[in-house]
This record gives structure tokens, C-alpha cells and sequence, in this order.
């Protein structure tokens, strides 16, 4: 792919995964200069440009690490990805439902809540059972389904006792039955690059993380349009999009703008990493 040594790229993290450390292996393969930053043992200038890299790949696990470090690197002229408006917005699972909904995405029908009262009521306008979901947090933590009123009420409360300041804040969705199984698709500059099915081993949550079974799949077709659209719609230019299929009926469940993607790696076999690095080398380019 030719040596790129003027062009340099960065990846800001917080936590080094298997996936930096791919992306890192891969970009050596490549040519691509790419450094490290790790907000952990690094900081950043506020007050001038932060380096001389062109494009950085935002990889934080936090949420408001990945959004601010973004905010303040674009702030100086260079380019993120993803950008902090979308980071912001695949971290809110409350306003990314909205943003989707609002562009015409299909979704699950979804409420959002203050107070475990509020959140009853809005349970009995969706009809039992339904998922009660925080508006921030991966891998399925804190996601739970409820059958009846009286289980429910009990979720809330055990959410309510934790002491965050989003703790009384709850997304309420309807629960869509499609036998504990849904579908991971990597969008990466528009295009479908990978997807596999996910299949949960035990209970309905089908996370890798949680040890669910998986499988590749075409991410062509109607998979393909659906997570493209997504990802547009929020403007995330590299993403994890998860979708249901519900008797046919495929909807978004989420976007993810910093997706790990290992157990899709291994799934496919798709370099999904130079896919990412491509994408980044392309807009260094520009």
C-alpha cells in the first residue's frame, strides 16, 4: 500500500485493548505512522496544538474522555475520528434513539424517564415485558427486561440506589423477541466492511462480552442499508452498528462510535483494522 511517513496519524486511548494493540501491529505493516497517546500516562495542551498528527483516531473507552479529547484536538484544526458530535451522540443511548428516529431509522419504540414512577408509566404505555436500559454504558451492563409492573419497580429501585447522577434516569423500550440474536455490523467510511450474527448462550442478551456465539454473515443487503443509514444519521464515520430482526421487521438497537471489534475480527477474518487505517490515511490525504 506504499509507506506513508509524512503523514502521521495518532490514536488517543485510555485503556491499550486488543484492538489498539491490532491497529498499532497494523499500521506498522502498512507504513503508516501512527503514535500513541494514552491519556493515562500523557497529556494533552489545551492552548496549542496538541501534535502535529493529521488525523486521530479517537479509541477511549470513556465516553467523556473520547468526547473532550476530541472536542480540543478538532479545536486546532485537525481531524477526529469519530468527531465528538457524533462521539456525543452514540454515547447517549436516549438522544442516539432520538437522532435515529428522527432521520427516519427504524427503532425500537423507546421512552425516556425521570423517576421510577415515570418509568412505570411510560412501561404500561409500551405493554409487558420491556427493557429498562441506562443512557450511558456498553457490553449490556444495567440493561435488564421486565415482565410485569411489580418487576420492574423492583429494577428501578436497584437502579435508583446507585449513586450517579444518571442513576434516576432510565430509557424504557419495547422488548422485541428474535430468540436471543441479533447482528453486528462495522460500518467504516459509509461502507459495510463486516458482520456477523450474535447469538446469546444463555438469557437474551446477545454481547460477545458475554460470551455469546457468533457467526459471519454478508453485510450486503438490507443489513448493510440499514446500518449505513445509521451511522450517517449520526455521523459517525467509523462504528459498531447493532441490529434486531424481529419477524422481518429490522431495526436499529444501537451505534456504537468507539467499537471494539475482536470478536467480529475473529469471526470473519476481515482485517476490519485496515479497513479503519485506510480510512484514516485517505483523510490525511486530503
Amino acid at each position: 500500500m506504499g509507506r506513508m511517513s509524512k503523514t502521521l496519524l495518532a490514536m488517543i486511548v485510555d485503556i491499550v485493548r486488543w484492538e489498539e494493540k491490532i491497529l498499532l501491529k497494523a499500521a506498522e505493516i502498512m507504513g503508516l505512522n501512527l503514535s500513541l497517546v494514552n491519556l493515562r500516562s500523557r497529556f494533552i495542551s489545551l492552548t496549542e496544538p496538541p501534535g502535529n498528527a493529521k488525523v486521530y483516531l479517537i479509541r477511549a473507552v470513556s465516553r467523556t474522555t473520547a468526547v473532550t479529547s476530541a472536542l480540543v484536538i478538532e479545536s486546532f484544526g485537525a481531524v477526529t475520528i469519530n468527531s465528538p458530535r457524533a462521539l456525543q451522540a452514540t454515547g447517549d443511548k436516549a438522544a442516539m434513539i432520538a437522532l435515529l428516529a428522527s432521520r427516519g431509522v427504524p427503532v425500537p419504540r423507546s421512552y425516556l424517564a425521570l423517576g421510577k414512577e415515570t418509568a412505570l408509566m411510560a412501561a404500561e404505555a409500551l405493554g409487558f415485558p420491556v427493557v429498562l436500559k441506562p443512557v450511558s454504558g456498553g457490553w449490556g451492563m444495567l440493561s435488564a427486561k421486565a415482565g410485569s409492573p411489580e418487576e420492574l419497580e423492583q429494577l428501578l429501585e436497584l437502579k435508583e440506589a446507585i449513586p450517579s447522577p444518571t442513576s434516576r434516569l432510565h430509557v424504557i423500550q419495547e422488548y422485541i423477541e428474535a430468540g436471543g440474536s441479533d447482528y453486528r455490523v462495522l460500518v467504516v467510511g459509509g461502507e459495510a466492511v463486516a458482520a456477523m450474527k450474535r447469538s446469546a448462550v444463555r438469557g437474551w442478551k446477545a454481547n460477545v462480552s458475554r460470551g455469546a456465539l457468533v457467526e459471519p454473515i454478508s453485510p450486503r443487503g438490507e443489513i448493510e442499508e440499514l446500518a449505513v443509514r445509521a451511522s450517517e444519521a449520526l455521523g459517525a464515520e467509523v462504528a459498531g452498528v447493532d441490529i434486531i430482526d424481529g419477524d422481518g421487521d429490522m431495526r436499529v438497537l444501537e451505534v456504537n462510535g468507539v467499537p471494539e471489534f475482536r470478536g467480529l475480527r475473529e469471526a470473519t477474518g476481515v482485517p476490519v483494522e485496515r479497513y479503519i487505517l485506510s480510512y484514516a490515511r485517505e483523510n490525511a490525504r486530503r
